[in-house]
């Protein structure tokens, strides 16, 4: 694909964003949510982001369990023995899911298309954003591969110890999470300090916006989806 800058990425996530939280309509929230997740999804298997579908896995049955506690009433759709599943619980876990995935199918094309160390200078130079910001950012990005693999560590580790590795209850969610992110705040913490030591703070920011036709089409192609999405909203 073309060069787009990790700027106009960025400015499209937030687009994107913005839009799930905004749009109370589930069927105009359809318009950036399939699309965005498809591609998302697929960019994302090919980098190997692999926490991002596990994390969106467990949300959505996060919010299904959620549902069933408290919003369950209606007509019935679905018994399993004692559980009996209705209508309203299933609406109301499709109406959060299909934002999920408009957000996370945003963050996957993300950062799936750009390169943390030129993140830092493009959010830097295109946008004017402070340089802690710019590197928290990259950071945060930089650090998802290494979680993926830490992940899949504490899953070795737990098989090792008789655990289950099928996170299907909430215990099972908090044993895995709890030592992900203990592991990734002090893996963030001495990066931080590695770049303090290194000058970080030191370093001239230049704000210097260029965009290319590439980048005009990427962010017009976010405009286009927002614009049809109210459309719908208002056609209602």
């Amino acid at each position: 694909m073309p060069r787009v800058s990790p700027a106009t990425w960025f400015i499209y996530s937030i687009i994107m964003t913005i839009l799930a939280f905004t749009i109370r309509s589930e069927a105009a929230l359809l318009i950036p949510a399939i699309p965005n997740f498809i591609v998302g999804l697929i960019l994302a298997l090919k980098r190997k982001y692999y926490l991002f579908p596990i994390a969106l896995l467990l949300a959505f049955w996060a919010l299904f369990l959620n549902a069933i506690l408290f919003v369950n009433y209606g007509e019935p759709v679905l018994i399993l023995g004692p559980i009996v599943i209705r209508e309203n619980a299933l609406w109301a876990t499709l109406i959060v899911a299909v934002r999920l995935m408009t957000i996370t199918g945003a963050a996957m094309i993300f950062v799936s298309m750009i390169n943390p160390r030129e993140l830092i200078i493009s959010l830097e130079q295109q946008l004017g954003l402070p340089k802690g910001l710019a590197f928290a950012l990259s950071l945060a990005i930089r650090l998802i591969p290494l979680m993926t693999y830490d992940y899949h560590e504490i899953l070795f580790i737990r098989r090792q110890r008789g655990y289950r590795t099928k996170l299907i209850i909430p215990t099972d969610v908090i044993g895995v999470l709890l030592p992900l992110v203990a592991v990734g705040v002090d893996r963030a913490y001495w990066i931080g300090i590695a770049a303090e030591l290194r000058g970080f703070q030191l370093r001239k920011k230049k704000f210097n916006p260029k965009y290319t036709l590439w980048d005009i089409l990427i962010l017009s192609l976010a405009v286009i989806q927002v614009m049809v999405s109210l459309a719908i909203v208002f056609l209602r």
